[in-house]
């Protein structure tokens, strides 16, 4: 009988998900060969060490002799009739719970793919919206160059006035 353990689970058969019956005696880690129930209908499991010990014990008491019975490893007992409706009543629920996860997830596929949509929507929409911000800012400059122009042309126009003035005479009489 092979076994494979790990630290922290009862050790199992091999090839098997069955967790083994362990040996009772204290300090024991093995896995019991055996088991037994003593005469007082206390039921224990031994390893093939402890058989004599555990049967040795029995005699010192005075109590009758206990009787062995090899422990077949692969022997699954039969479920009740209460574990059989408890395991049907958890796989519906399983049953029932995949379903609404199902259902959950196929409408959350739904909402992304209608959120990717948009997503998109928008992100043409912003693109448009930049272009027309670029031609908007391109006609800006353009208004702002030739309003530059204007008061440059205002201001040169401006200094042809004074000029002027300069050159008239300051107080014209009429002659006459």
């Amino acid at each position: 009988m092979t076994m494979s353990t790990t630290p922290s689970t009862r050790p199992t058969l091999q090839n098997s998900k069955t967790p083994a019956t362990m040996c009772t005696e204290a300090g024991c880690t093995n896995v019991a060969a055996f088991s037994y129930v003593w005469p007082w209908g206390e039921p224990g499991a031994c390893c093939s060490n402890h058989r004599l010990h555990v049967q040795q014990r029995a005699e010192n008491l005075g109590r009758g002799a206990v009787h062995m019975t090899a422990v077949d490893p692969h022997f699954v007992p039969p479920i009740t009739r209460d574990e059989r409706t408890q395991l049907i009543a958890a796989r519906m629920s399983a049953e029932q719970e995949t379903k609404d996860a199902l259902a959950r997830g196929a409408e959350l596929y739904a909402l992304n793919t209608r959120a990717n949509q948009e997503c998109q929507r928008l992100r043409a929409r912003n693109e448009e919206a930049e272009a027309q911000l670029t031609d908007v800012r391109a006609q800006l400059d353009a208004v702002i160059g030739q309003r530059n122009e204007a008061l440059a042309a205002a201001g040169s126009a401006q200094r042809e006035v004074e000029r002027l003035k300069a050159l008239l005479p300051k107080d014209p009489t009429p002659h006459g």
